[in-house]
């Protein structure tokens, strides 16, 4: 035997005499049930737990569509920075020789329309104010307008500009000032009365915070209009009763549409008048009936107008208008009143006659006259209708 066997002999010896130590405690087959069964458990557990999501995730797509489809064309909440399209936000005073003829409410901005606030004043020149909610400008060139002009005299405080190149209509003398922070609002006029004085004299008139509710002639099944359409304004006259009378919902897909002629209107109008229509019955009633628009005769000034031919085909074209107009109904007697005026000509410097000057800038209640409330009795509008500001 060589050396390094003999080494290993003598070092192996030990072991040749030692006895197997006591098993140990452990039960290894027993405890490879035990892990099997207890995976078991856990995977039955999973799947319980996803069958329970997945329960209350179908409960809660069921409720967020009774949210997000409700059975009558409710108008979207307005929001932290958005207004309520029911509200007129805002209060407009008779300045600069202007005074408030209409109101359109909306989402993103609301609209008053300023005419010559006295008939002999009538120099072809109106005005337009837009307040746009926190966030929302006007486009420009197709894209968001930025702040640029020159420096104007403060708005109550708040900093004006001058534009040097107009956004709200073309070839108009415009003004634009913060009224909150991020967000603005503007004076537009046109005509050959139009200069910066008179428009700065609007701004002041104007007052935040109204929250003047706006009255809702109708009744518009929300199954007659397009399958999208819903409330996104409401234009009602707030002004004298010679430049017409018009209460009307404002409907489309989307609140931004409001901006455009791809909406239906739904309402009240006089006096009544329809362009290239023909005589027709609708619901029973006799009506003027064009393209786009169901007028009827019958004295109550209702009226069903599709803004153009975009609208019409989303509703289903002009026979769907018709049933459109005949589905509608009266909620009430609609009422025309104007809202208190927040009055505004410095002493001296009004361009208004002196029947229209008011002493200071203050906000009060108009007083009585053509532009006090009253009731539309069917047949009494008076005057021609005001067209739309271009």
């Amino acid at each position: 035997m060589t050396r390094p066997e003999q080494d290993g002999a003598h070092l192996l010896a030990p072991l040749r005499t030692a006895r197997p130590e006591a098993p140990p405690g452990v039960d290894v087959r027993k405890a490879l049930c035990e892990g099997r069964r207890r995976a078991r458990i856990r995977h039955a557990a999973i799947g319980a737990g996803a069958t329970g999501a997945v329960v209350a995730a179908v409960a809660s797509v069921g409720v967020l569509l009774q949210v997000l489809a409700p059975t009558d064309p409710r108008p979207v909440a307005p929001g932290r920075d958005g207004f309520d399209v029911l509200h007129r936000a805002f209060r407009v005073g008779s300045a600069g020789g202007f005074t408030p003829d209409t109101y359109e409410t909306g989402r993103y901005r609301q609209r008053i329309v300023l005419r010559a606030a006295n008939p002999g004043d009538d120099t072809g020149t109106d005005a337009v104010v837009v307040m746009y909610a926190k966030g929302r400008t006007p486009q420009e060139a197709g894209a968001a307008w930025r702040p640029s002009g020159r420096p104007a005299t403060p708005v109550d405080g708040h900093r004006a500009l001058l534009l040097t190149a107009p956004v709200i209509r073309p070839d108009a003398t415009e003004l634009a000032w913060e009224w909150r922070p991020g967000a603005w609002g503007f004076v537009s006029l046109k005509g050959p009365g139009a200069d910066a004085d008179r428009a700065e004299k609007i701004a002041l008139s104007v007052r935040a915070g109204a929250n003047d509710p706006v009255t809702r002639p109708v009744a518009v099944p929300a199954h007659a209009l397009g399958a999208q359409d819903r409330l996104v304004g409401v234009v009602s006259s707030i002004g004298p009763a010679r430049f017409g009378r018009v209460l009307t919902l404002r409907f489309a897909t989307d609140d931004a549409a409001a901006d455009t002629t791809t909406r239906i209107d739904v309402g009240v109008r006089m006096p009544v008048f329809a362009h290239h229509a023909t005589a027709a019955t609708i619901g029973g009633r006799p009506a003027a009936v064009s393209r786009t628009t169901v007028v009827f005769l019958d004295g109550s000034g209702l009226i069903v107008e599709a803004g153009d031919s975009i609208a019409l085909a989303r509703l289903g074209g002009d026979a769907r208008l018709r049933d459109l107009a005949a589905s509608v109904r009266f909620t009430a007697q609609p009422t025309w009143s104007s809202v208190p005026e927040a009055r505004c000509d410095p002493p001296g410097t009004s361009t208004a006659s002196p029947a229209s000057a008011s002493p200071a800038c203050v906000t009060g209640t108009p007083s009585a006259g053509p532009s006090a409330t009253g009731t539309a009795t069917p047949g009494q509008g008076r005057g021609a209708p005001s067209p739309t500001p271009g």
